[in-house]
């Protein structure tokens, strides 16, 4: 059930066109929209999904009676059956009383749900000890009390004459103490500065339950095989024993595994060949070989019987013979006319002479084909042609399966064992070795001593200092063992990688000439496409090479320097500001030798930079030289510089 309340907005549901409602595709029963256009209102499908029925909400009706509404109720769920960790119970019904109260009678129980806590998780780890707090100021310390007064001095009696001195008298009684001044009031005690906190040591957590055994570490690398002791001789093989009777065929057990086939062995003698058995199914056409040379041509048989004339088709009627016209001479072939009807068959005229021959007409239409004759015979078989090229072998068929081994042998009868060789003495401790005799046999183990020794587990060690200068060949290691190739060697040469001794250049220092800030008010100059203002450093270190005046630079040593500037405005509008070096030469020409960048400028900068511009380059200098800083702006007002030290020059001579 879903309980909206509001009492200053509402509910809004779909609105659209009367076209774009009618285009929803399969609308559910019961889906409602508001239509904006024609008679506009809330509709609602009362039809199927394949056939909607739109219909206006409230269309025709009366006002209805007001429904009730739908209350939900929560409540903690303490733990128990429902809720292990305890939780939270969901009721819900309709307010039938219309009281504004879910009561008992109108919660509805088969929409009661539980949202239950999650079980409580392991104990976290103790978190680290925080830091101590830094140590309270001392209080200050109290007034001094004021000085009690001073007792009463006694009156001094006269001085006597000094008379002899005579033993010394018993000595008098102490005068009395003057009455000691009050106490001064005690000063207040200053106040106790606040110690770090001691954070409060949490409860101990109840102790969680044991963390699974950790999987078991990888097995430790195998130790190092110890070196294998000589083999002993090699006993008397015993004598073989007689062949045991051959046991009972065991019963044939589980086919194994297919075993691995073995090598193909030699081909068998061919056998007869075997009565043909009934023919197979055709295999599947294998792929067609290439075609085998073309045999010779065979001898042509002797031709064939002529075959049987077909029967002649029957003799049309003869046509009238024509008078015969006497012969006249040939005249010239005339072109040939277009063939007239054919004529009565005349009589045969006397031949004439031959006239020339005349252009040999077009060929005409071919005559329907005759009837086919009937087969000559056979000629002999011509001569076999050669052999064709070996088609290429076709796929081996799959491979059948292995037969069942047969049953293993009974086993023979266990010779006797030969005798024990001598086998080798034992050592007296880990650690030694076998050393050869005279005769081959090893002797007993012996321990290596010396400046080599060898462990129990193996490993061998140099003794310290065991290599000695009176154990290389002449006693000493000097600079004439060491094979060069030129150069001498001295104090003042060394060895280069090529073997040739050599002598160390010189050389330059590189050294820092000039680190300057800002740290008073200027601008930079206002946009100009022809003149740029100098910017002046107020704070800066003695160069350690070359002078600066605040504004220049001047070289005093010939090098390369490396020069770098950082130039920050605080200004409050847009405006970008663009860093340049200047140079001029000692005949005081004045040329830029680069230009910066500048940062766009943003009021969300930090207000002691809100643009930024820096240049970098890299010149030699002569002594005269000077350098000095330049600027411009994109704006036509004069940009203010930074001045806590972010404007500013770095000059280093590199060598």
């Amino acid at each position: 059930m879903l309980d909206i309340k509001s009492t200053v907005k509402g509910l809004l549901i779909p609105r659209m066109l009367s076209s774009q409602k009618n285009a929803i595709e399969s609308p559910a029963t019961g889906l409602m929209i508001y239509q904006t256009d024609s008679v506009s209102g809330f509709y609602f499908n009362k039809g199927t999904a394949l056939v909607p029925e739109w219909s206006l909400l409230g269309a025709g009706a009366g006002v209805g009676v007001n429904g009730v509404n739908a209350l939900v109720k929560t409540s903690v769920e303490a733990a128990g059956s429902v809720c292990s960790t305890g939780g939270v119970k969901i009721e819900v019904g309709a307010d039938v009383n219309g009281n504004g109260v879910l009561d008992a009678g109108e919660i509805d129980g088969n929409y009661t749900t539980y949202v239950c806590n999650g079980s409580v998780g392991a104990t976290g780890a103790t978190g680290a000890t925080g830091p101590k707090g830094d140590k309270g100021d001392t209080g200050a310390t109290g007034a001094t009390g004021a000085k009690g007064d001073k007792g009463d001095t006694g009156a001094t009696g006269p001085a006597g004459a000094t008379g002899a001195t005579g033993a010394t008298g018993a000595k008098g009684d102490k005068g009395d103490t003057g009455a000691t001044g009050a106490k001064g009031d005690k000063g207040d005690t200053g106040a106790t500065g606040p110690a770090g906190a001691t954070g409060a040591t949490g409860a101990t957590g109840a102790k969680g339950d044991k963390g699974d055994t950790g999987a078991t570490g990888a097995k430790g690398d195998k130790g190092d095989t110890g070196a294998t002791g000589p083999a002993g001789a090699t006993g008397a093989t015993g004598a073989t024993g007689a062949k045991g009777d051959k046991g009972d065929t065991g019963s044939t057990g589980a086919k194994g595994d297919k075993g691995d086939t073995g090598a193909t062995g030699p081909a068998g003698a061919t056998g007869a060949t075997g009565a043909t058995g009934a023919k197979g199914d055709k295999g599947d056409t294998g792929a067609t070989g290439p075609a085998g040379a073309t045999g010779a041509t065979g001898a042509t048989g002797p031709k064939g019987d002529k075959g049987d004339t077909g029967d002649t088709g029957a003799t049309g009627a003869k046509g009238d013979k024509g008078d015969t016209g006497a012969t006249g001479p040939a005249g010239a072939t005339g072109a040939t006319g277009a063939t007239g009807a054919k004529g009565d068959k005349g009589d045969t005229g006397a031949t004439g002479p031959a006239g020339a021959t005349g252009a040999t007409g077009a060929t005409g239409p071919k005559g329907d084909k005759g009837d086919k004759g009937d087969t000559g015979d056979t000629g002999p078989m011509g001569l076999t042609g050669a052999t064709g090229a070996t088609g290429p072998t076709g796929a081996t068929g799959p491979k059948g399966d292995k037969g069942d081994t047969g049953a293993t042998g009974a086993t023979g009868a266990t010779g006797p064992t030969g005798a024990t060789g001598a086998g080798f003495q034992n050592g007296t401790t880990g650690g030694q070795v076998y050393l050869t005799g005279s005769t081959g046999a090893p002797q007993a183990p012996q321990t290596i001593s010396g400046d080599f020794t060898i462990t129990t587990t193996a490993v061998a060690t140099i003794a310290n200092n065991a290599i000695t200068t009176s154990k290389i060949a002449d006693a000493s290691v000097t600079t004439a063992k060491i094979s060069t190739t030129s150069g001498t060697a001295s104090a003042t040469t060394y060895l280069r990688g090529d073997g040739t001794w050599s002598t160390p250049s010189s050389g330059t220092s590189g050294a820092i000439g000039l680190i300057a800030t800002n740290t008073r008010s200027q601008s930079a100059a206002a946009a100009s496409t022809s003149s740029f203002s100098n910017i002046s450093f107020n704070n800066y270190n003695t160069p350690a090479t070359g002078m600066f005046d605040g504004v220049y630079y001047s070289a005093s040593v010939s090098g390369v320097y490396m020069i770098t500037v950082n130039l920050a405005t605080t200004h409050t509008s847009a405006g970008n500001v663009r860093p340049g070096i200047s140079y001029t030469n000692t005949s005081g020409t004045t040329t830029v030798l680069a230009w910066g960048v500048a940062g766009p400028y943003s009021s969300s900068f930090p207000s002691a930079a809100t643009s930024t511009g820096m240049v970098t380059t890299v010149c030699s200098l002569v002594p005269g030289d000077k350098i000095s800083v330049i600027s411009a702006s994109d704006v036509a007002t004069n940009l203010p510089l930074s001045t806590d030290g972010t404007t500013r020059l770095t000059i280093i001579k590199l060598f």
